[in-house]
């Protein structure tokens, strides 16, 4: 977004290549600008928002699995364990939740989150949700956004093209 924003920047302020008209240039200015501030604005969502991380209650918690249970009370570790599974649910040994279908444990979080996509290293956050809830919404945005502010200066560049220097 930076880049096209300097693209269009140059190009349309400094008349280097040709002029759109006014109105034109004020929606490819809106656009570019618009969009970029509201990359920012989802950045932030993402980075501070909670993409859906179950957390321990005693509604996520109990009942414990009994052979959950018999480890602890035992000393034994939890390490060896597979994610036990009872209809649809399944308990996370590594998390002790109860978690519902397509949630999944992060191992770089460290944390069971609903409806997980993926871990994004960039965000250094689990990019989870799906279109209404979590912060995947934002994580989509961030592209159909940027999509928009790069075909904005795909138009703007044959307009300037075709029209020839000023």
């Amino acid at each position: 977004i930076i880049v096209a924003l300097g693209l269009m920047h140059a190009l349309t302020l400094n008349h280097k290549i040709g002029s759109l008209p006014t109105i034109a240039w004020w929606i490819c200015f809106v656009i570019a600008y618009g969009s970029a501030l509201l990359v920012l604005i989802f950045m932030e969502r993402i980075i501070r928002g909670d993409p859906g991380i179950i957390k321990r209650s005693t509604a996520t918690c109990l009942p414990v699995p009994d052979i959950v249970r018999e480890r602890i009370s035992q000393g034994l570790s939890l390490d060896s364990l597979r994610n036990i599974q009872l209809d649809q649910d399944s308990y996370c040994v590594r998390c002790c939740v109860w978690r519902p279908p397509r949630s999944h444990h992060c191992s770089i979080c460290q944390r069971c989150v609903r409806n997980f996509d993926h871990h994004c290293g960039f965000y250094g956050k689990c990019i989870a949700g799906t279109l209404r809830s979590g912060n995947m919404p934002f994580f989509l945005g961030i592209f159909v956004l940027t999509y928009l502010v790069v075909l904005s200066n795909v138009i703007f560049l044959i307009w300037a093209i075709v029209r020839g220097p000023s």
